[in-house]
This record gives structure tokens, sequence and C-alpha cells, in this order.
């Protein structure tokens, strides 16, 4: 993570916060997702017709294998025991949009009040 800086690396924190793992197959699709709706909100209406689509164009697969991988990837991390962030951001396990949104969201607060 040394060559990430400003909000990328900030993601991969938040990523790791909440439990998920870097090995996950979602974890690189879902740090983009984060990344591409922390700079542009309105993405996070359209995951299925402009979000997915251009994550798997960007990664070589498929739209539905992205949005499984990152669901995956949340299901996975939720299971594990012991994450107060995790509980702190969602009272129930959330969709892959509900993760996106909170964590773009909570990031965009964190770095805004970092540059003050």
């Amino acid at each position: 993570l040394e060559h990430c800086t400003g909000p990328e690396q900030a993601i991969a924190r938040c990523l790791h916060s909440l439990g998920l793992s870097s090995r996950a197959k979602g974890y690189p699709y879902a740090r983009e997702a984060i990344l591409r709706i922390y700079h542009d909100p309105s993405l996070a209406h359209a995951l299925t017709k402009c979000l997915y689509p251009d994550i798997a164009r960007k990664f070589g697969t498929k739209p539905a294998c992205v949005e499984r991988a990152i669901r995956s990837a949340i299901m996975v991390a939720w299971q594990k025991e012991g994450i107060p962030f995790q509980r702190m951001l969602f009272h129930e396990r959330p969709t892959n949009g509900e993760l996106f949104t909170a964590v773009a969201d909570f990031l965009r607060e964190e770095l805004l009040e970092e540059a003050e």
C-alpha cells in the first residue's frame, strides 16, 4: 500500500477495518467501486448499468462476476467475530451498494477533516 495515497490508501484501510481480506476475489472490485463512488456519488445509483460493467471491463471479467465476488467478500467479512468497525457503520450485513456508499461517505468526511 506504500504506493497508494489519499483516498486509495484510506479505502484499503477501511476495507481492512471492516474485515474484508485483500485476498478475497471481490476485494479489488470493491476497492475500485468505492473509489469511483468517492469521486462520483451519482454512480451509487447506477451499479448494474454503469459501475459493475465498467469495473468488469477494467478487470477483464463479467459484471455479474464483479457483483457476486463483492457480495461474497462482504458475506465472509461479516461472518468474522470481533470487528467493531463493522457494527459502527452497519447494524446488519450491508448490500454492495450500502457498503460502497457508507465507506465513500465516511472517507469523504475523514479526508475533509484531515484537510482542515
